[in-house]
Parts: structure tokens; sequence; C-alpha cells
């Protein structure tokens, strides 16, 4: 999300965590009290409690997300409730919508209301050994029902868009882009290699019950690499990728329990962390494209530094890896 649709909404907070937007919003399902903002990321996202059970309302800016894919995601949620799995499920707007769009004083908005799945976020800090196996069985049980995904809702390929963005970015990433381009062409497209993923399985997306994991937050589930999705996971261990790592090994050993995953993937998690961190770097490019006015607070402020340092902690350690000047 860009930084100034972020500050367009959280400047409309009142002390209560309370924005004029969201209650509007919020009127697509008869809200009998205004949702509390949560958190702003890829989507804003409000805690609605007036049904009894704690809900969230998300929404997105129309600039920022497509109400049709919007209304794909929702159908996948409901197909992989049917195969069993635990996630997050659309509430119908009183008009018996999954999404609706709204006209607002900041413009268009499509929103949906979701569920809460049972269960806590787990640290990555506290988890064992067999923490890790059943982290990565789930993740494995995730991609054995995406097999199967009926063709309505498949998604295609993402990784050439990311490729063709970072090329057109010039300098040290375009040489980036062009260089995890030539290893990624030479490699399988096995369904071990290839095919639909949630794309962001880290554990602050899976909610632990004391026997399984459920998921949610699957705005950017797409067809990718099933090596993103396994590098992403692990990405804030310090050389978690590096051979040897137990707890690599563990989440690897309980993938493999529900699905396969050849050893040439495991070798290729470093060229897969790789593409994550470029696209990582051209979301965030795209965030900080427009200028915010006025600066925010002081929280808006170190967010936009911080997000601008690790872009430029990228370039420089891009630019040692490949052995040119940054840019």
């Amino acid at each position: 999300m860009r930084i100034s649709t972020l500050w367009s909404v959280v400047r409309s907070l009142d002390d209560g965590w309370i924005s004029p937007i969201g209650t509007e919003i919020g009127r697509a399902w008869s809200m009998s009290e205004p949702p509390r903002y949560l958190r702003g990321s890829a989507n804003f996202v409000f805690i609605d409690r007036s049904g009894g059970d704690r809900r969230f309302l998300r929404f997105a800016h129309e600039s920022e997300r497509n109400r049709a894919a919007i209304k794909q995601e929702m159908a996948l949620l409901r197909w992989l409730d049917g195969q069993g799995l635990r996630v997050n499920l659309p509430v119908e707007t009183v008009s018996g919508e999954s999404v609706a769009t709204v006209e607002t004083d900041l413009g268009r908005f499509h929103a949906v209301l979701l569920t809460s799945v049972a269960g806590e976020h787990l640290e990555i800090h506290t988890l064992d050994l067999p923490g890790f196996e059943r982290w990565g069985e789930a993740v494995g049980q995730l991609h054995q029902a995406l097999d199967a995904i009926p063709d309505h809702l498949g998604r295609p390929p993402e990784w050439p868009a990311t490729i063709a963005a970072g090329q057109a970015a010039g300098g040290v990433i375009a040489l980036e882009a062009e260089a995890i381009a030539a290893d990624l062409t030479a490699l399988p497209t096995g369904r071990d290699w290839f095919g639909p993923i949630h794309s962001d399985v880290e554990l602050d997306n899976l909610l632990w019950n004391g026997e399984a994991f459920g998921f949610i937050d699957f705005d950017e589930y797409a067809t990718g690499w099933r090596g993103v999705e396994i590098a992403k996971a692990l990405s804030e261990l310090e050389s978690a990728l590096a051979d040897g790592d137990p707890r690599r090994d563990a989440f690897i050993a309980g993938y493999r329990r529900r699905h396969e995953l050849a050893d040439e993937i495991v070798v290729c998690l470093p060229l897969m962390q790789r593409l994550f961190d470029l696209g990582m770097y051209l979301r965030l490019r795209r965030a900080l494209e427009e200028p915010v006015e006025p600066a925010g607070a002081a929280q808006l402020d170190r967010l936009i530094a911080n997000l601008g340092r690790w872009m430029a902690e990228y370039e420089e350690r891009t630019a040692r890896a490949l052995g040119v000047p940054a840019t």
C-alpha cells in the first residue's frame, strides 16, 4: 500500500482508534458499533465486535486491490474450508455479497468482513524442533490442498511481472532481476516446484489451536515457486536456509509428510529468497513513490525512514553480491 494512502486513513483516527471511513464502510454489514483500527499494511484491518464474536473488517482502496480478485479470494476461502482446512470465512453484506464496494470521501474502497480463526500466534523463537515440523507440515498440507484448486480459482504466475518490474527499475536492481530470471528459467515446473501458494506463511498468518494450524490473510495468494513460500516462512531466522540448520531441516521434514519436495528445491532456497526480496523491494519502492503531505505523525515518519533504510541496505547488499557498484 502507498504510504500516502495509509496516512489518509490513519490521520482520520480518533483517540478510540475509530475512523469515519471504517464506520462508513462497516454500514454495509449494519454494524451496531463502529469498528476499531488494528493495522494498515497491504490492507486496512479493523476489529468488529458488534456481532458478539470478534470479526475483521478488511478494506483497500481501488488503486491497491481489484474487486474481482477479492471475490476470487473469498471463493477460495470457502473452498479451502470445504477441504477441511481452518481458514477465516467471509461474512456476507446486508445485500448478500461477499465484497462491499463503498464510495467515501477518500475514494472507492473494496471491503470484506472475515470471521476469526481460533488459536494463538506462536513466536518463532519459542518453537522447538517438533514445532518447526508442525509448521512445515501445515504448509505442506496447504499446498497439497491447493494442488486440486478449481480452474476458476487459479491465478497466473506472478514472478514474470516481478522480473519485468525489476528490469525496468534500472541499475543494480535490473542486474539482479536479470540474474534471477536466468536461474529461474532453467528450473523445472512440476507441482513440487511450482503451483498455487499462499505467499506469506510466516507465523503471524497462522494460528495454533493446540492440535493444528489455521491460516489467515490469503489476499496475495498466487501461482509461484513453492520454494519462495518456504524461504519466506523461514526468512526471520538468520542463516535458516543454510545446510545443516536443524530448524530448516525440521520444517522441511514436516512439509514432506504432506507434499513432495525435491532435494534440488532445498538447494535453490537462497535463490527463492532473492526473488522474494526483489519483490519486496519493488513493493516498498511503489509504497514510497508518492510524498505524504503533511509529513504526519512521528510514528509514520519512523516507518518511512525504516522502509527507506531497508531499501538502501538491500541495494548495497545486492551490489556486493553481484560485484558491481551500488547505484
